[in-house]
């Protein structure tokens, strides 16, 4: 999870680390969850969920699902610049 904190950092995002279970949400920069979510797929090779996907009460946001192994996501972090333990 914290890794996956790094990356949405590392592009602009505002996150926190949830309180339980392993989805982070974030509101996307200037509000286009579509663009946001492309320019992480672009960037880090990570695809995410627009928030529309889940209801009409977060289309601003979207969804990261910290599935990956540790090791996969940190090589996304990696692709971003943002050094692990930063954030």
């Amino acid at each position: 999870m914290k890794l996956g904190l790094e990356l949405l950092h590392g592009l602009g995002a505002e996150a926190e680390f949830p309180g339980g279970g392993f989805y982070l949400w974030c509101k996307a920069p200037g509000g286009d969850a579509w663009a946001f979510a492309r320019e992480i797929a672009e960037t880090s090779g990570v695809i995410v969920s627009p928030g529309e996907f889940y209801g009409k009460a977060s289309p601003n946001y979207v969804r990261f699902a910290a599935v990956q192994p540790t090791a996969d996501l940190q090589t996304a972090v990696d692709r971003l610049g943002t050094p692990s333990g930063a954030g």
